[in-house]
């Protein structure tokens, strides 16, 4: 049960990070990137408007204040890493053997599994402080969030098949 506890928190959580990931190209850059992968870019950069909408819907009080900033910065720090850390990773790729391309990648997603913990962490103190109405709230709107991201990436793997 715990373990399934923490598979959902961590895909709940991956759920909002997934619209920053491009399929990467062998080299990990592509100068013509697809509609439906500058539409997942655009939705990554909407982070804020998702949480600003589910804090309202969650009607955070001001006893949970604190553990809602630690959810949210654990996210945004989480975010922004990625993209840093992507963003470099491409620039380098070029340079690499494809043993060393394969060993940034090793590197960059234990970095990411190490700010994804720590956003699961924010995330339970958060899931503690709510009440049982919250949670389900929450529960459901990520359930929802989860479900626009399966159906998006599905569009996106069709798209890059044809």
């Amino acid at each position: 049960m715990k373990s399934s506890k923490l598979n959902y928190t961590l895909a709940l959580t991956a759920a909002l990070l997934i619209p920053a990931l491009v399929v990467p190209s062998a080299s990990f850059a592509s100068d013509s990137i697809p509609a439906t992968h500058q539409k997942a870019r655009a939705h990554g950069d909407r982070l804020q408007e998702h949480l600003n909408k589910l804090k309202a819907e969650l009607k955070i009080t001001e006893k949970q204040e604190s553990a809602w900033h630690g959810y949210e910065a654990a996210l945004k720090h989480q975010r922004a890493t990625f993209k840093e850390e992507r963003k470099e990773m491409r620039a380098e790729s070029g340079k690499l053997t494809a043993v060393q391309r394969m060993d940034e990648m090793v590197q960059f997603h234990e970095k990411q599994l190490a700010n994804l913990k720590r956003t699961d962490a924010a995330l339970k103190k958060l899931y503690k402080e709510l009440t049982p109405e919250q949670q389900k709230v929450l529960n459901n709107a990520e359930h929802e969030h989860e479900k626009k991201m399966r159906e998006m990436w599905e569009k996106v793997r069709k798209e890059s098949k044809e």
